[in-house]
């Protein structure tokens, strides 16, 4: 719940409430976004809970709120769409976050969300679907999931259309520094993702074709702790 409500709230009083404190070197967001510009994806965060003596990595990506027809491109031909039926856009989607280093992973866990700004009563993709890891280590952790989209509404509902990956770590060692890097993969029409590799050195995403595809990573997140 903790983790959850991280991603929701980061105002100050908040924080202070909570006794969270951003302990990562990037107190405000720098964009990166892919070259057809549908999506954002942010530097990655830390944040230090003083009650549980635990620290939060939290990585998020949120595509544009106007892209509005363009998801229409992403659908799969072979999918059969009519009114508030939800088609498959290509294979399935994939978002990690990965470190310089290796660090102890207690836990790792993905929200994949549907738009907020959609208040029809049939929206199925109001809320979040977390899927279980496809790799989870010292290094990091991947995830994969099934975007969907309704073809017939003015606004389409994107069941992925923003998400964060959190982990739960424990401290680096005293005056030592970590970087953090995320990469979202998107895929269209047959292309699909079978796996995403991750390291300390790099996120390898594994398309199945190499068309229909792309796939963004964001600037470093930078976490120094000096004792």
């Amino acid at each position: 719940m903790l983790a959850q409500a991280l991603v929701e709230d980061r105002s100050d009083e908040w924080l202070e409430e909570q006794d969270l404190y951003l302990v990562s070197e990037t107190p405000q967001y720098d964009l990166v976004a892919t070259n057809s510009s549908n999506i954002a994806i942010y530097r990655p965060d830390v944040f230090y809970d003083s009650d549980l003596r635990r620290y939060f990595v939290i990585a998020e990506y949120r595509w544009d709120s106007m892209v509005g027809e363009d998801l229409y491109n992403y659908f799969d031909s072979s999918s059969s769409c009519d009114v508030d039926t939800p088609c498959n856009v290509g294979g399935k989607d994939g978002f990690a976050l990965r470190f310089s280093r290796n660090l102890v992973n207690r836990q790792a866990d993905v929200n994949f969300c549907g738009r907020s700004d959609i208040t029809r009563d049939w929206a199925n993709f109001a809320g979040c679907a977390s899927p279980p890891p496809d790799a989870n280590s010292s290094a990091g952790a991947s995830f994969l999931q099934q975007d969907k989209v309704y073809k017939t509404v003015v606004k389409p509902d994107y069941n992925v259309y923003n998400g964060q990956i959190i982990i739960v770590v424990d401290p680096i060692a005293c005056n030592s520094t970590v970087q953090m890097f995320s990469r979202y993969g998107h895929t269209w029409s047959s292309t699909g993702i079978s796996a995403i590799e991750v390291g300390t050195a790099a996120i390898n995403i594994v398309f199945t074709k190499t068309e229909d595809r792309w796939s963004v990573a964001s600037q470093s997140g930078t976490w120094t702790r000096s004792c």
